[in-house]
């Protein structure tokens, strides 16, 4: 009984089998299947036959004639067709219109969709020859009659007569009309849950030969491929899996051959991303022949006009230190490794200097020899804790650079509810303008370099924004404010790396914002490090902590001013704070050109190394960016605990404007040079009339 059952299951089975091969066969011979081989006539259909007999190395005899009331997209998609016609020896194929002006009568037709004419010219009559859901072929003497029902209809009917015409399998012949249906904005298939994260724009320039982190979503459990491609040709390609979240990784190697970047679902085309170039990585060794190794491995230094700088990280959770070699092609006899307050001792040996570190994070400028500001002699390393990015792509847009290099010609504005990321070896070239939005992050170990755009622009721009978080990322640029926080509310600075060179490089300009806190960050420039000011909206609740500030031949350290037409200028503190430069400029500054009352100001716990200008210099005056009528006042400034290891001690300059709009409640206390704390009658201090109640240690200073 057991042996008659499995013998009447396996007829069963068999004869399941049988049946279905015979309806497989029978729809493949009415319709167009595309996994069928084309090597060879004999494995078409009679209708497929006629249709490869009619066309097949005639089509430059040819004209296609569509329907004059085709619409955009079907327009686009019979374009497409008639690419991958031409791009496959149909040089001469032409399409006209059916309106009768517009299209010539000749023998050779391929008629595409419902004519306005129905005579026995254009009508298919009896002469169908292939029918399919969607549409229909039929051939009427030397011409071809293509009518479709709908626009998923016109698609599959138009690849399915590119099969029959052209000597090419049917893989690549589905490839090649994919795309140039996709460059004419045709998606043949929807894939709603489909992102890819990193940033691709117009004229991307990525590096070659380093392995790249590509991110995003799709439905869950599907295949994504990444194919990275030069024309038809797959370049190389990686697959991947998305996790049950719909979210996945796959890593490539750019390869300088590739133009574009292909990503499919399953084999579909999702998207391609165009004018994509691989180049060499824009880090190059520097003139002076300096080289960075870390835990005795070559790190990338990136040069600037500003000198060398390089970003690293550890590697990973077990690390907890890092040994740092720098290496010229020239005897070092000094190094400074600045700011001096973290203790760093080097030691030199012959053309080499060598040191460990173990804070993270930490920012440090190592200086050779006689280094000068005037000089590149000098190496910042901005170097980091170990970090696994693992961003959640379903909470908030993401966009993400992965290492790479980058360029966005036209000013970028950064939608709310975004974050930037920028990986660490990323190289970004361009300039930001972010007006009306919040919850913005930018954040990464990448670069953000400007010195590629010859316009004077400030840098990376934030207007009536609300929730920033700039967080990392190194920016440098030759000229204009780098960074703007302008009108804005409850953003944070934290642990950024802005390198400036020109004139007016400012750092960070607060402008007439409130709530803004800076910390953590490393300023080089060749203005105002810092500066608060306001054209119109009152300035409160500033806090700047923790910053290396290196001031070149403009500008000051700390600065409030000249801007300043606002009603009132309050709560600003600076604190713990390294000063490591001010070439000319003031540590300590603030200068009101305009109506705002000042007051409520502290500096407190700063370090200053190297300074050649005034210590404190706050005055009221009009100057050459005063607007307003009237002027204001300084009031309630606390300046503590301030250690100068410069060899210029520097002069603190107080100055009223008149009697109603003063400097006043100016207390210092606990002033030390080179380790001294400093009596009153030290201290160089000029001030007019119009100041009053300055103290320091408790006692009026006359």
């Amino acid at each position: 009984m057991i042996q008659k059952s499995h013998n009447r299951k396996k007829v069963l089975l068999i004869s399941l089998i049988l049946l279905i091969s015979a309806l497989l066969l029978f729809f493949g011979l009415i319709g167009c299947n595309k996994e069928q081989s084309k090597d060879s006539d004999a494995s078409m259909s009679e209708a497929e036959q006629k249709i490869a007999e009619l066309l097949k190395g005639k089509l430059n005899d040819y004209q296609i004639v569509r329907a004059e009331s085709m619409d955009k997209t079907e327009l686009r998609i019979l374009l497409s067709f008639a690419n991958v016609l031409k791009n496959n020896g149909a040089e001469d194929l032409r399409i006209v219109s059916d309106y009768e002006k517009a299209a010539p009568v000749i023998d050779n037709e391929i008629i595409v969709g419902e004519t306005t004419r129905k005579d026995s010219v254009y009508f298919a009559g009896s002469g169908v020859v292939l029918e399919n859901e969607g549409y229909t072929v039929a051939i009427v003497e030397n011409r071809l009659i293509f009518e479709y029902t709908d626009q998923k209809g016109m698609t599959d009917g138009l690849e399915c007569l590119l099969f029959f015409c052209l000597d090419a399998d049917r893989e690549t012949i589905s490839e090649a009309y994919d795309l140039s249906l996709f460059e004419r904005d045709v998606k043949r298939y929807s894939f709603d849950n489909f992102s890819l994260k990193n940033q691709l724009t117009k004229d991307t320039r990525l590096i070659a030969g380093k392995e790249m982190l590509f991110i995003g979503t799709a439905d869950p459990n599907a295949e994504v491929t990444l194919q990275l491609t030069n024309g038809l040709n797959v370049v190389t390609e990686a697959d991947t899996l998305t996790d049950a979240n719909g979210t996945w990784k796959a890593s490539i190697v750019p390869d300088k051959s590739a133009n574009a970047l292909v990503v499919r679902i399953d084999g579909k085309l999702a998207e391609k991303y165009d004018d994509i170039t691989f180049v060499d990585s824009v880090l190059k060794a520097p003139s002076n022949g300096m080289k960075v190794y870390i835990n005795d491995a070559e790190t990338d230094v990136y040069e600037t006009e500003a000198g060398y700088q390089v970003i690293s990280s550890l590697q990973n959770k077990e690390q907890t230190s890092m040994r740092i070699k720098i290496v010229r092609d020239q005897k070092i006899y000094g190094c400074d490794i600045r700011p001096l307050s973290k203790g760093i001792e080097a030691d030199i040996s012959g053309n080499s200097v060598s040191f460990t570190v173990t804070e993270f994070p930490i920012k440090l400028s190592v200086e050779f020899d006689n280094f000068n500001e005037d000089n590149t002699d000098s190496v910042q390393l901005f170097l980091y804790e170990y970090e696994e990015f693992t961003p959640d792509l379903k909470s908030r847009e993401l966009m993400y650079f992965a290492p790479g290099e980058y360029w966005i010609d036209n000013t970028f504005a950064i939608p709310s509810d975004t974050t930037m990321y920028l990986a660490e070896g990323a190289v970004l070239h361009a300039r930001f303008s972010t007006k009306n939005a919040e919850n913005i992050t930018v954040e990464g170990r990448g670069i953000i370099d400007t010195y590629s755009f010859k316009t004077e622009t400030n840098m990376m721009v934030f207007e009536n924004c609300s929730n920033v978080l700039l967080k990392d990322y190194l920016l440098t640029g030759p000229r204009k404010w780098m960074t703007v926080l302008t009108n804005s509310d409850n953003c944070v600075v934290d642990c950024v790396n802005i390198v400036g060179t020109e004139i007016n490089s400012d750092g960070i300009d607060i402008v007439g914002s409130k709530n803004i806190t800076v910390k953590d960050c490393f300023l080089r420039t060749n203005d105002d490090c810092i500066a608060i000011k306001s054209w119109g909206n009152d300035v409160k609740n500033i806090n700047i902590s923790g910053c290396v500030l290196w001031d070149q031949e403009y500008g000051n350290a700390m600065e409030i001013g000249y801007e300043t037409r606002c009603t009132s200028i309050s709560d600003v503190k600076f604190e713990d704070n390294d000063i490591i430069h001010v070439e000319k400029g003031a540590c300590m500054s603030i200068h009101l050109g305009d109506r705002a009352k000042v007051s409520n100001i502290y500096y407190e716990d700063v370090r200053i190394e190297d300074a050649n200008g005034k210590l404190v210099d706050f005055f009221i005056r009009e100057t050459q960016y005063t607007k307003d009528d009237e002027r204001g006042s300084i009031t309630n400034v606390d300046i503590e605990n301030i250690h100068i290891l410069s060899d210029h001690l520097g002069r603190i300059s107080l100055e009223g404007y008149d009697s109603e709009h003063t400097v006043s409640d100016i207390t210092i206390s606990n002033i030390t040079y080179n380790g001294i704390e400093l009596e009153a009658n030290m201290l160089t201090v000029d001030k007019n009339s119009y100041t009053y109640d300055i103290t320091y240690n408790g006692n009026n200073i006359s």
